[in-house]
């Protein structure tokens, strides 16, 4: 039994789908439910560093649908995706964002600007767009604490234009709530979108690790309202607006 789970996690690394139902009917994963099931497939894929996508507890996914199994990144990822893309300009698979909230050029234009106009919705609508390109072309890695010219800002720039207390903690958390919010199908992606931070020296930079959704395509919501699904691509270095749905 040992030699087939080592056998398996090597098949699931290296791309093959397959669905939970498939796993059970395999006789790899017995019990007598789902629950008893899922929860031996669940420890199977935790001991060995695997994810599920779309995860098993997204509402879109059903136990007899394919789902694809990635190696969950790790501290070491973030920090070799961090080298990797601060050597390179933007490119196809490379963005960098200054901030999340903050509009860095109005801050500095506009010396009596108030908190709302210097927080304006587009500029963490232009993390969000660049995600979902990213999904519907060949991954990618966003950088967000680090300008155009390479320069490490961190993200504690943000900090003070936050609700809330001017933490990491709470800067995640408004990140992720955007994602909620703005990517209509983000429970289902969560194993393509990987966050987490390095530190560079006494700042923050925020790494997210996309990986390409080949099945269908991503959309996401405008920052005014949720009636129209926006699809974004990767052109080059640009990311750019094909239709709306």
């Amino acid at each position: 039994m040992h030699d087939t789970l080592s056998f398996l996690s090597i098949a699931l690394r290296t791309g093959v789908t397959c669905s939970f139902e498939h796993l059970e009917q395999a006789g790899i994963f017995s019990g007598t439910s789902k629950l008893e099931v899922y929860g031996k497939i669940a420890s199977f894929l935790d001991e060995h560093g695997l994810e599920a996508n779309p995860p098993a507890d997204s509402p879109d996914c059903e136990w007899h649908d394919k789902r694809s199994f990635t190696r969950k990144e790790n501290d070491a990822d973030f920090q070799i995706a961090f080298k990797e893309a601060i050597t390179r300009e933007e490119c196809h698979t490379v963005e960098f964002k200054q901030t999340l909230i903050l509009d860095v050029n109005r801050k500095l234009n506009h010396a009596g600007a108030t908190r709302e106009q210097l927080c304006p919705s587009y500029i963490p609508h232009e993390v969000i767009k660049t995600i979902t390109a990213f999904l519907n072309a060949d991954g990618g890695t966003l950088l967000i604490g680090v300008a155009d010219d390479l320069t490490i800002h961190g993200v504690e720039g943000d900090y003070p234009y936050l609700n809330g207390d001017p933490t990491r903690d709470t800067w995640e958390l408004y990140l992720r709530n955007i994602f909620q919010e703005r990517i209509p199908e983000y429970r289902t992606l969560k194993g393509y979108i990987n966050c987490s931070h390095v530190q560079v020296e006494n700042l923050t930079v925020y790494v997210i690790i996309v990986k390409p959704r080949k099945e269908r395509i991503s959309v996401c919501y405008p920052m005014e309202n949720k009636s129209t699904e926006l699809v974004y691509v990767r052109d080059g270095n640009r990311t750019l607006k094909l239709k709306a749905k």
